[in-house]
């Protein structure tokens, strides 16, 4: 008989490593024990108490309990007592802090993992097939397990404790973190596993429901895969272009456009090794077609296979490179690509009296001069310092060279021209006000907005 085993390798998920294990003997899934998560919501809050009907009142042995606060594993007596009487943990004052998470483990399963040395509880006769799951070191697939006995309670605590009992009882699994799909959640009944969307099914993201109810005697084992579902990465290009207008377009590098010839800063033609997903141009309406290779933004006005005549090279402000290479990528950047969104323009006017430079905007600016644009006299004022060439310093450059101050500056919300005004002339503030494209705390990839959903239609990439 056999009851210790040496394992190839040591798990490396975390610890407690018996609980991010899977040990199944002759087709058994073995229980490690029982767990207890919290999440700090006041942490003048000391005591933590555990389900008593599972750790019924003075049950708990405490070298059998491990707690960890935020993944780290906290001393006995130095960081946090178990007091055996009332089932409880207390931590010493100054501990805790608000959102701190709280793993309390109490290791009185069927089996125990020491670095690589599994040992079971029972005595293994020679045949026995004895199967070890174990996870990777990253924390990726965020596993949760609380395994649970069905007895009747010697105490049963008024409030949420009584209500898992009883959803239990009633083969009602309430997890502790939302799941995705049934498939993400392994259920074991006395140590038989369940298959998922036929013995039970995910009713809610955070509750499981069993086609048959649980019975005295019985105990049941729940794995759950609590992290998000990975999703494609996404990617959009914003540009402002020549007339100072913002464009939001999304990436879809996933089309694998390039180009199958060499593309001169002359060329006429582009040749692609595909056009799905290339805009079709409509010359009637003045619609073109719309590409980006490198920094350039292209129109073409017709597609003859593989090949984009009637081209604009250059378009809206950017420059054409010397000499594009084949294989060198090639962005769709059509209407079809454009963003839902558009920032709100905000515009005030002004007339000014004679020799004025100073005007009181109605807004408060908190990034100075970069937060809007000023037009005075139909001019589009400089708000940077520039180098400029004076003859008259020196006839050389760099030794003639002097700096020309930005054409006006900003003052908590005053704004001040370098250069007054006549009377009756106008000057106009305009200000772009954008809005967040998902709620605070929720990845832009998982937003249930029209943009997120946009940004998802398509596997994207950030252009190298």
């Amino acid at each position: 008989m056999q009851k210790e085993f040496t394992l190839s390798q040591t798990p490396i998920y975390k610890d407690p490593q018996s609980f991010f294990t899977v040990v199944i003997i002759d087709n058994v899934v073995q229980r490690p024990g029982y767990q207890k998560v919290y999440i700090v919501e006041d942490d003048t809050l000391l005591n933590y108490s555990l389900e008593t009907f599972q750790v019924p009142y003075s049950s708990i042995d405490i070298t059998d309990v491990f707690v960890y606060l935020n993944g780290n594993k906290l001393t006995r007596n130095e960081s946090f007592t178990v007091a055996t009487g009332s089932s409880s943990i207390n931590f010493l004052a100054g501990l805790l802090n608000e959102g701190d998470k709280i793993e309390i483990f109490l290791e009185n399963g069927s089996y125990t993992i020491e670095g690589n040395q599994l040992v079971v509880e029972q005595d293994l006769y020679a045949g026995t097939k004895v199967q070890v799951m174990q996870f990777s070191n990253h924390d990726i697939i965020e596993i949760h397990r609380t395994s649970y006995d069905i007895e009747i309670p010697l105490t049963l605590v008024p409030g949420d404790e009584t209500d898992r009992y009883n959803n239990l009882t009633a083969g009602k699994v309430l997890l502790n973190a939302p799941a995705i799909d049934a498939q993400y959640v392994w259920i074991a009944v006395s140590g038989q596993l369940l298959t998922p969307n036929v013995d039970y099914k995910l009713v809610t993201p955070l509750l499981i429901q069993l086609n048959n109810t649980l019975e005295k005697g019985q105990d049941i084992d729940i794995i759950h895969f609590a992290a998000p579902a990975s999703t494609p990465t996404i990617a959009w290009k914003q540009f402002k272009d020549i007339l100072n207008r913002t464009h939001y377009k999304r990436f879809d590098t996933a089309e694998g456009i390039y180009l199958t010839e060499p593309l001169q800063s002359n060329d006429l033609r582009v040749y692609v090794n595909s056009t799905v997903g290339l805009q079709n141009p409509n010359k009637k309406l003045n619609q073109p077609g719309v590409l980006w290779i490198n920094k350039e933004r292209i129109e073409y006005f017709a597609i003859s296979g593989n090949t984009l005549r009637q081209l604009r090279r250059s378009t809206h402000g950017t420059g054409a490179g010397d000499i594009y290479d084949v294989g060198t990528p090639v962005y769709a950047m059509g209407i079809n690509k454009n963003m839902p969104y558009r920032d709100e323009i905000v515009t005030t006017n002004y007339v000014a009296a004679d020799q004025q430079k100073q005007f009181v905007l109605d807004f408060t600016p908190t990034r100075g001069v970069d937060e809007f644009e000023v037009f005075a006299a139909g001019k589009r004022l400089r708000k940077t310092e520039i180098k400029s060439f004076d003859p008259t310093v020196a006839l050389d450059s760099p030794a003639g060279d002097i700096t020309i101050p930005p054409e006006f500056t900003v003052v908590n919300s005053v704004l001040v021209l370098t250069t007054p005004l006549d009377e009756g002339q106008k000057i106009a503030v305009v200000r772009k006000i954008g809005k967040l494209w998902s709620e605070t705390g929720t990845p832009l990839k998982d937003a249930e907005n029209d943009i997120g959903r946009f940004l998802r239609k398509s596997i994207s990439e950030l252009p190298k």
